[in-house]
């Protein structure tokens, strides 16, 4: 497998764990020290924001509501098991 299909199968991964707001993928995809930043490199917020708003979701999609997605279009750089890293757009 390359490294852009390695990178383009993470993606499809996490697309997934947020679309179906599943936490156990959701923590095993996103380093711990995970800073997410704006258009001007701003930090944003990190991981457990991420987690925090997923768990919102879930509770969300319990009581009925409508769920919208987590960070789509997020600027995000992808680092493969071999080490290789990708900038992209995720969502």
């Amino acid at each position: 497998m390359t490294a852009e299909q390695e990178i383009l199968q993470q993606e499809e991964q996490l697309a997934n764990a947020k679309r179906t707001l599943d936490l156990d993928a959701l923590q095993r995809n996103y380093a711990d020290d995970l800073v997410m930043t704006g258009v001007l490199g701003e930090p944003t917020c990190g991981k457990a924001a991420i987690i925090d708003q997923a768990k919102r979701g879930i509770t969300q999609r319990q009581a009925g509501l409508r769920v919208t997605g987590l960070l789509s279009g997020s600027r995000v750089r992808a680092r493969t098991s071999s080490g290789a890293i990708a900038p992209g757009t995720f969502g």
